[in-house]
Parts: C-alpha cells; structure tokens; sequence
C-alpha cells in the first residue's frame, strides 16, 4: 500500500491509495493540499515503512500553536495529544493510530488532551482535568508533565484506510485494533454501568440491528439516509425472531425520520441531539457544557458494538465500533 503525504505549515495531509483507482475519489482532497502551501510531498511504501513513517511531533503550547515537525522522540515516553476542533471518535482514532506506534516502537504512551478539546469544559469531568480521562482511565502508569512533547500521530491513517475501503478495515486490522484498545484502553466504570444498564433492560436476548445515521456537519443527504433505513428493514426479515433498531444519531430530524420509517420497534438513548444541524461538540452547536457529548457518543458507540449488526455511513464513530468488536458484521451505505 502506498500514499502520498504533504505537509503543509499549518498541517498535515495523508491521503491513502489501494487500489490506485481508489486514489481518485479523494482528487479534490489532494488538489487542496497541491494548492496549499506544502512544504514538502513523497509517495512513501506503507508496508515497508508502517507506522513509523506517519508518526508527527509537534512541539505544541496549548495556547493553540499547531507548527508541525515531524521529529525522533529520544525518550520511551511519548504524550499523545487532540486536535481541538476534532470530536471525541476522531480523537480517538489519532489515539488509536499513536498507540499502534508505541506499542511497535516499545514506547510508554500517556494521553494528554489539551483544554481547549471541544468537548473540555471548565473545571473537568468524571473527576479529572484531562479530557481524555473524562471517559477512560490512564493508558500508562506515567503522566503528562509541562514541557513535554505532544505527539500527534494523524487519524487520518484509520479513517482514510476506512474510508478508501468503503466504510470497512480488513479483518486483520480490526484484529489489531481490538488488541490495542484492550491492552490500553479502559473506559471509565461509570459509563461502563450506563453502557450496561441500557442493555440489560432493552437489548439483551433481543436480535438488534444498530444503525448509525450522522448527520449535522458529515450529513450524507436525505436519499442515502431513506437508503439505510430502508436497507435495515431489509436486513431485519433475515433474523428469525423478534427484531428491533438501535438508533444512534446526533441530529433530531433524522431519529424523526428513523421513526417514521422503519417498521419495527426502536430503542435510542436519551442524548443530547442538534436541532439546528449544527455539530454539537463545537461552541456553535450551543451546548456550554460540551463533555457530556463526548460521553454519550462514547455510550452510543459501545451499544452499537453489541448490536448483531451494524448500517452506518462514514464516520468516525462506526469506524471505532468496528475496532471495539472486530467480528461485528456491517453494512456500509
């Protein structure tokens, strides 16, 4: 597999190929890194480079300084960081893609999120200061400390192989993943017993089918949402027995539109929705307290991952869903 990288001043483009005729739905993807202000770009041999040859350094201020380098961390600590702007599930695809690399590099990882995250608010959540342990517990037994290097290790090598493979990851993939977020990642016991209650009073000895509908900022449009819905419906007369829909959406109109048209019964969390179409893990989407969000989409996601089956669209939730239960079977729309 090959890709081609462009590093721009103010950041950092990857754009995936396999096959190479794959390479052309992202055209304007790239011409927008051609037409930027790239310092330097290379076609680099993934399978021979692996993670090594994706993993940035950036000396970052949390003020909001994002100047890129890519550099060699000389210690066996590296501190893993967010991008602001980036919700909860492409935060941790970036977390996922840095932990890959330290566990390949013999590396200790510590996740840091600064305090400008989108979905930080003042004064912490569940107990801590650091988003990242707002919904999960410390990956390793060593701590950020003031000075250190935050590394920023680019999602877009999940998302973009999710993406290029049309809305999947090859088996072994989710394997790996699997792995690594079972040797590092904890969600925290409080969400876990939300998780749990939810599905021992409305999903146990149930056949579910778990759909996924993003809309607000990523909205893939009313035909392809009718589609999935519909799709659902197809694949519910296959299961023998009762079967009823998880619906996981952060826009209001489309669990409405859920609701119109799908026949069988429905079960949702009570979350926060958008009912302007506007994203809610940023200021804009008017929620003050945005942590809560994170925690939701988080519940939301390992819900979906005990599903019997999964539609979805592209997005960073699904793709994580997958990697939390690499044998959950899907559809992609």
């Amino acid at each position: 597999m090959k890709f081609l990288i462009a590093d721009l001043q103010s950041s950092t483009i990857w754009a995936l190929a396999k096959p190479k005729s794959r390479f052309f739905r992202f055209f304007g993807f790239i011409a927008a890194a051609v037409s930027a202000n790239v310092l330097f770009a290379q076609e680099i041999d993934f399978e021979h480079e692996e993670f090594d040859c994706c993993y940035i350094q950036k000396s970052q201020e949390l003020s909001g300084s994002f100047a890129q380098q890519v550099t060699t961390q000389n210690s066996n600590k590296i501190v893993i960081g967010a991008y602001p702007s980036e919700g909860l599930f492409s935060s941790f695809l970036t977390v996922l893609g840095a932990l890959m690399y330290a566990e390949k590099n013999q590396k200790t990882p510590v996740i840091y999120w600064p305090a400008d995250w989108c979905c930080a608010q003042k004064g912490g959540y569940n107990d801590s200061l650091n988003p990242w342990e707002y919904y999960f517990e410390p990956v390793s037994n060593l701590q950020y400390v003031k000075g250190d290097y935050i590394s920023f290790y680019d999602q877009t090598f999940v998302r973009h192989i999710f993406a290029l493979n049309n809305g999947t990851f090859d088996k072994e993939l989710r394997q790996t993943s699997k792995k690594i977020i079972d040797k590092y990642i904890k969600v925290k016991p409080s969400i876990l017993k939300k998780v749990d209650s939810f599905y021992n009073d409305s999903m146990k000895g149930i056949t579910t089918i778990g759909i996924h509908l993003r809309g607000t900022d990523l909205s893939s449009g009313m035909p392809k949402y009718l589609a999935m819905l519909n799709g659902a419906e197809e694949l519910a007369k296959s299961f023998t027995g009762d079967v009823q829909f998880l619906v996981a959406t952060d826009d209001e109109s489309l669990l409405d539109l859920a609701k119109k048209n799908l026949t069988r019964p429905i079960i949702y969390c009570d979350s926060h929705r958008s009912a302007k179409g506007l994203p809610l893990h940023l200021p804009r989407g008017g929620i003050e307290w945005r942590a809560i969000i994170g925690e939701e989409a988080l519940i939301d996601a390992l819900l979906l991952a005990k599903c019997d089956f999964l539609v979805h669209t592209l997005s960073s939730l699904p793709a994580a869903v997958l990697t939390f239960n690499p044998t959950l079977p899907h559809k992609f729309f």
